[in-house]
This record gives structure tokens, C-alpha cells and sequence, in this order.
């Protein structure tokens, strides 16, 4: 079963029309937009191997052992897709930011991960951005662990997204239940709170597999988050 929604990630429909006012897409000369996969099906190095491992944890264990040359140490706890109930039971009573990603659905065939947004919330909650073959085109779909409904563009492709056009997916994303999916979930939780801006900068990481440079993306973009609304706070 999902999680229940926790209250810091609940959609505050009183400050969504904030959101789009003061998060202007940046671009930054260090890194290529114009970046895309050949394929999200044709495995060019071993991190994309691990890329459907749904739990957070285990997926950043999975991936320090790739950096550090030590797959073959990994046990199979740790590089399977999935856990059990019971897997996901036991893990959970050892810190609930173990359960962060598990509760996500399941791939379906051929369908992959090319993206993930993972908050610092108590259960470590994953949005998960998805890519399936259809018919001759890339089909995408966002996922949570809350059974939540996301509408987002594109929807599909002829070819893998290029970094803008993926920043755009997750930029533009929203659904109903939780609101965006980009740095409009921290815009929400600020303009809800007296806390100051740059204590949600470590709040939300975006990574993938698939493309190098979107976490530093997002790691300059919320700098410069950061940055504005502590002026744009300052004047009010």
C-alpha cells in the first residue's frame, strides 16, 4: 500500500499561483541542453544498469560501489528492482528514509527509469520520471508513491528527450494531489512557512542515469532559488 501524503509535501492551493512568478528557468553556460541519450534501451555504462533499482538507499549504495569499481561486492538486496513486502517491512523499522522510493510502482516491461526527483522528507519520497517503448515512439510517465496523477509535457517522443526538453518535463510537471514536480515543491513550502530560503536548499535531488549534467543543473538552479527569494523576502 502507498504511504500516506505527508503534510510537507500536500498541495497549498492558496500559493500555487506563486510558483511559476518566482522560478524562472535558468540556463547555465556550463552545461550542454542540447545533450541526449542514443537510447534509453542500449546500456552504454553500468550506472544505467542499476537505473530501475526503486528504492533510494539502495540505489545510492548500488551506485557508490559502481564509482568505486566494487559491483561485484553488492548483494542481490541491494541491485534487485524491487523488494518483498516483508523486505520493505523489515526496512522500514530500521529508519523510515529506508522506505524512500520502495513503494513506487513497478516498471513494466521495457520501461525504464530516466530521471528520479528524491526529497529529504521522512520517508525520503521519490518522484519517478519514466520512459516505454510504444509503436515506434518514446512514451513517458511520472510516478510517486502516492498514486498520484501527473500531467506533464511531452508525453512522448520520436527520439530520447535532449537535458531541456527532460528540465521542461520536470520544470512544467504538476499534479493534482502534490503540485509540481520541480523546485515549485520547496517554492510552495517556503512561501508556507517563515523558514529562511537557503533552508531548503538541500531538500531536493534531482539525478539520472541517463543525463550527467541534470543534478548539477538543478544544483546551480536552486542556488539561484536560494538567492531570490531571500532578496524577494528582504523587500516584502
Amino acid at each position: 500500500m502507498p504511504h500516506t501524503i505527508p503534510d510537507v509535501l500536500k498541495k497549498d492551493s492558496t500559493s500555487m499561483n506563486t510558483v511559476q512568478t518566482y522560478i524562472p528557468e535558468r540556463l547555465f553556460p556550463s552545461i550542454d541542453y542540447s545533450y541526449r541519450p542514443v537510447s534509453y534501451w542500449e546500456v552504454e555504462n553500468l550506472r544505467q544498469v542499476v537505473a530501475n533499482i526503486k528504492g533510494a538507499e539502495r540505489k545510492k549504495i548500488a551506485l557508490r560501489l559502481i564509482q568505486e569499481g566494487r559491483l561485484d561486492e553488492a548483494r542481490d538486496f541491494i541491485l534487485d528492482d524491487k523488494l518483498s513486502e516483508e523486505e520493505r517491512v523489515y526496512a522500514g523499522k530500521f529508519h523510515p528514509a529506508l522506505m524512500g522510493g520502495e513503494y513506487l510502482p513497478d516498471c513494466s516491461r521495457d520501461e525504464v527509469e530516466i530521471a528520479r526527483v528524491t526529497m529529504a522528507s521522512i520517508t525520503q519520497d521519490v518522484i519517478s520520471i519514466r520512459a516505454f517503448p510504444k509503436r515506434g515512439r518514446i512514451l513517458y510517465r511520472v510516478e510517486d508513491e502516492y498514486e498520484s496523477t501527473f500531467e506533464f509535457k511531452p508525453s512522448s517522443s520520436k527520439l530520447p528527450l535532449s537535458l531541456l526538453q527532460l528540465i521542461h518535463l520536470i520544470d512544467n510537471g504538476d499534479s493534482e494531489e502534490l503540485g509540481p514536480i520541480g523546485l515549485g515543491i520547496i517554492q510552495i513550502q517556503f512561501d508556507c512557512s517563515e523558514a529562511l530560503a537557503e533552508s531548503f536548499a538541500d531538500f531536493m535531488d534531482f539525478s539520472s542515469e541517463f543525463y550527467p549534467d541534470l543534478n548539477e543543473h538543478y544544483r546551480l538552479a536552486t542556488q539561484q532559488w536560494v538567492t531570490d527569494n531571500q532578496v524577494r523576502r528582504a523587500t516584502q
